[in-house]
C-alpha cells in the first residue's frame, strides 16, 4: 500500500495483500498504521477504488462519499485512472 498527500486528503494508493495472505487481518493492520500516523485531526484518509472493493473498506471504517467533490479537489482524484472510481473515507475529525 502506498499512500499519498494533497491537502487534508490522504490517499491510499493500490492497496493489495498476496492470496495466500488474505483473511489473516493484513488490510486492517495496514489501513490502521495508515490512519494512526499519516491522518491528523480535519484529515481524512480517502481510497478511489472500484464497486467491488466497496465491502472490504467498509469492513475496515470508510464510509462511501461524494466521488465527484474528491475528483475535483486536486490532481491525485483527477487521475484518469479513477474515472469510473467510487469513493471512501475515513475521517479523523477535528477537535
Amino acid at each position: 500500500m502506498g499512500l499519498e498527500r494533497r491537502g487534508t486528503n490522504v490517499y491510499i494508493q493500490s492497496m493489495s495483500v498476496a492470496v495466500d495472505h488474505r483473511l489473516q487481518g493484513i488490510s486492517r493492520l495496514l489501513v490502521d498504521y495508515a490512519y494512526d500516523n499519516y491522518v491528523g485531526h480535519g484529515d481524512r484518509l480517502v481510497a478511489l477504488t472500484l464497486f467491488w472493493n466497496k465491502k472490504v473498506y467498509e469492513k475496515l471504517g470508510f464510509e462511501q462519499a461524494d466521488a465527484r467533490q474528491i475528483k475535483n479537489a486536486d490532481d491525485v482524484g483527477a487521475k484518469q485512472k479513477h474515472k469510473y472510481c467510487m469513493a471512501l473515507v475515513k475521517e479523523k475529525c477535528a477537535q
